[in-house]
């Protein structure tokens, strides 16, 4: 983890791609080709993105704002998503899961 803060963009940007849950993104883009294009549909794929990238743009707003007391309690948070990554993957893993197999059922049963 120490060398990701030094890494140039590049690299970070590929590790970026490599890294990602791709369970995760064919579930969404499956959910997504799915989808109409109403005017609904777009709006609701415009709140999804901006959803997606809430915490992301919360997280730098606040070390702007607040650059001591944010980089503190950021750390704080990485330290400890570092020490429990395999629990919070797992129950979100369960409960991502658990939403795809009671839509399936209700699409089935319907």
């Amino acid at each position: 983890m120490a060398k990701v803060d030094t890494m140039p963009i590049w690299v970070a940007a590929g590790l970026g791609v490599l890294l990602q849950p791709w369970p995760f993104v064919a579930a969404g883009a499956a959910s997504v080709a799915g989808m109409d294009l109403s005017a609904w549909a777009v709006v609701s794929l415009v709140l999804f993105g901006v959803l997606a990238t809430s915490s992301l743009l919360t997280m730098e707003v606040y070390v702007i704002l607040a650059p001591e007391g944010g980089q503190i309690r950021l750390t704080r948070l990485r330290t400890w998503l570092e020490v429990n990554r395999s629990q919070v993957l797992t129950v979100l893993a369960l409960v991502l899961g658990a939403a795809l197999v009671v839509k399936a059922g209700i699409q089935l049963l319907s």
